[in-house]
């Protein structure tokens, strides 16, 4: 899911939750 880590402060947040997933 390395794939979906964006570093934008918006999608920062949703992309942890799929990391963390």
């Amino acid at each position: 899911m390395t794939k979906m880590i964006s570093f934008s402060r918006q999608e920062y947040r949703t992309n942890l939750l799929c990391v963390s997933v």
